[in-house]
């Protein structure tokens, strides 16, 4: 389930449009026969939808937001994929303090299977090669649709510049665009190039990241960690990234893995790095 803005803007070259997923919520279940013996499956769904969350707004026809449902199929023999448009206001009955049953839907959750999902968005985890728990690998380049949407965007900002700069445009514009570039040029090569590697046992947390993976090895005691959480990164479209951030019990955080596609996959990550940490 997501709630997606979806702005259109005007330009010389004519409207485009762009779209952020404002928030998600992903649940991994298992179909079930209808039971009339027509051979249709049928999905369990739950709607836990924020109370202060923006409510569908189709008035303003640039500028709209939209409730979608999507349903797709996990299994190799079927690229089955539905996306259902959903209508989410606040009503007299809406209430900040509900709490859904989740009886139903985790009743019908599929069985875990934490490293399916950890292997389709391109993440490695592997024994250590101590012998000593799990190594997670975080590769470069492996939002591969982000990065090369992101270089391509990168590439016209920077003809944008030039043509500022050679065709005279004023200090001020071309100094503006400029320094926007360098902030975006930097974020292109992050994309392409930053990776990490982090070792989790019982006894230690090792991360060690930055661009190839070049970077300070740092090690972390597993008794010093409060939790790992999932922290809201970059979006492709209505694509959501989320970061991986320990968290220490002196409340210092410190980022450990970038871009993890997905609240679902960034969720499987934690659960296993948290089993190799000797934490149910």
């Amino acid at each position: 389930m997501k709630c997606i803005r979806r702005v259109i803007t005007g330009g010389s070259n004519g409207d485009s449009a762009t779209s952020e997923t404002q928030w998600e919520s992903e649940h991994d279940v298992a179909s079930r026969a209808a039971d009339d013996g027509s051979g249709r499956s049928v999905v369990p769904v739950l709607f836990d939808i924020p109370y202060d969350a923006p409510p569908t707004d189709l008035v303003r026809a640039r500028d709209k937001t939209l409730w979608r449902l999507q349903i797709a199929s996990a299994a190799q023999s079927s690229r089955y994929r539905a996306e259902f448009e959903v209508p989410v206001f606040t009503t007299a009955e809406s209430d900040p303090a509900h709490v859904a049953d989740r009886r139903p839907i985790d009743a019908a959750a599929a069985p875990a299977d934490p490293q399916r999902a950890i292997r389709a968005a391109g993440i490695v985890c592997t024994p250590a090669p101590d012998g000593d728990g799990l190594r997670f690998f975080f590769p470069s380049g492996r939002n591969r649709g982000m990065a090369i949407g992101f270089t391509l965007f990168a590439a016209v900002w920077t003809a944008v510049c030039w043509g500022l700069w050679h065709f005279g445009a004023s200090l001020i514009v071309a100094a503006g665009f400029s320094f926007f570039e360098l902030l975006i040029v930097p974020l292109m090569f992050d994309l392409w190039l930053y990776q990490s590697t982090i070792d989790v046992s019982p006894a230690r947390i090792a991360v060690q990241k930055g661009w190839l993976g070049i970077g300070a090895r740092r090690e972390f005691s597993p008794g010093d960690v409060e939790r790992i959480q999932a922290v809201r990164g970059m979006t492709s479209g209505s694509q959501i990234f989320y970061n991986l951030v320990l968290v220490g019990r002196d409340g210092k955080k410190i980022r450990i893995a970038k871009s993890v596609k997905g609240i679902m996959t960034a969720k499987a990550v934690i659960r296993v790095i948290e089993r190799a940490m000797g934490r149910s």
